[in-house]
């Protein structure tokens, strides 16, 4: 059995956490600077995250401050205009995985490519089964964020009412280094407000550009498709956003999707009995643990490697769909592929995969509820000597 991820992978949420703490944090002393210089302050009460970080991390493991009784709106975005930042969701989606299911699956490369080139079309709301209602992604090959950033960490959080939650966390994040709160105080008492306040400009941008993406998608109505609801939702982004075209927009969100919910749909095309995942080592789930900048164990963190699955594919892949997926060989071999793929609709070429409901089963509870058709090449034979495959434009959804 190869190895699970690095211990290191698994601290994204830990780490997304700690920023998302320094911001709220950040804005907290700015309105605190605003009192001292007798100004008005940014927020009005209640004050939401901005007065309630500090019991955030506390509150995910059930733990109440004296005299509080906090719920998770209290941890909410203090304006509506902060509340369109990705940041403003992730205690929700903390929440959730925290309490419904501390699970983190770690997609190998092959399943990630195979789930990246198989489309959700024909499928509905009611064929996806998520293994819990929150739950996290780690992936082997980094996706792309809005503003072209590597993301490799999904949340996916599904509501009983309905609607579901998708978040990418940065890659980037698990260097983050919390802010020195110790010096900003020291500052506040010295009563040093243009230092601090320089000081407040230049971190507060920092960490409010460590964000990864974020999408609402409704599927109240299990049996509307799930590409009309990302369409609705794609569009809602869209109307908010104005520097981010539709184009780069659907193939953002695409990649991030076709993972999201091809992995429940995944392990629902699976026979009852085939378990693709593999926990981590006990060795590695004993040392993979978050630490403090003093070297011991942070006894607060919220991740751990014992709490990673490693998803194995059941399909595979042939040399020439390693080098199309970019699992093999140079980028020029690469690119010859891919180009060939664009070049060549009629002759040998791949066939993108799809999902696609398994007839003539009932309510049985055991049988799968969907099957999946995995990218394969088409017309194989109609290959000339040493020649690479040609392909059909894949979709964006």
């Amino acid at each position: 059995m190869s190895k699970g991820p690095h211990p290191s992978q698994v601290s994204s949420l830990e780490f997304a956490l700690r920023a998302w703490e320094d911001l709220c944090y950040m804005l907290e002393l700015r309105d605190r600077v605003r009192i001292a210089i007798k100004q008005p302050t940014f927020f009005r009460a209640p004050k939401q995250c901005v007065d309630n970080h500090r019991y955030f991390r506390d509150f995910l493991f059930h733990r109440q401050p004296p005299g509080k009784t906090l719920t998770l709106p209290n941890f909410g975005a203090p304006t509506e205009e902060w509340r369109l930042s990705p940041w403003s969701h992730l205690p929700s989606l903390l929440a959730g995985w925290c309490w419904n299911s501390r699970r983190v699956y770690h997609l190998r490369p092959e399943l990630q490519r195979v789930l990246e080139h198989t489309t959700l079309e024909q499928m509905t709301w009611e064929d996806i089964h998520p293994p819990f209602r929150s739950f996290a992604i780690q992936l082997s090959v980094p996706q792309k964020t809005g503003d072209n950033k590597d993301c490799d960490v999904i949340l996916v959080h599904s509501d009983p009412n309905g609607a579901w939650g998708f978040a990418t966390l940065r890659t980037d994040l698990r260097s983050y280094v919390q802010v020195n709160r110790s010096r900003l105080e020291k500052l506040l008492r010295q009563k040093r407000f243009p230092l601090l306040g320089s000081e407040i400009d230049r971190l507060l941008p920092e960490i409010e550009l460590l964000q990864g993406a974020f999408l609402i998608v409704g599927g109240e109505n299990k049996n509307k498709t799930l590409l009309e609801s990302i369409a609705e939702a794609s569009n809602n982004v869209l109307k908010r956003s104005s520097s981010t075209s539709k184009e780069h927009l659907d193939a953002m969100f695409a990649s991030m999707l076709r993972v999201a919910l091809g992995l429940p749909l995944y392990l629902s095309s699976l026979p009852p009995r085939q378990n693709p995942l593999e926990p981590t080592p006990p060795k590695e789930a004993a040392t993979g643990r978050i630490y403090l900048p003093s070297g011991g164990l942070d006894p607060k963190a919220i991740t751990n490697t014992a709490e990673v699955f490693t998803v194995s594919s059941q399909f595979k892949l042939s040399g020439l769909a390693r080098l199309f997926f970019g699992l093999d060989g140079s980028e020029d071999e690469q690119r010859v592929v891919r180009d060939w793929v664009h070049a060549n609709r009629k002759s040998c070429h791949w066939q993108p995969g799809y999902w696609r409901r398994r007839p003539r089963h009932g309510n049985d509870p055991t049988a799968p509820k969907v099957v999946q058709v995995e990218p394969h090449l088409v017309a194989k034979d109609r290959l000339p000597d040493f020649a690479l495959p040609g392909g059909t434009l894949v979709k964006v959804l």
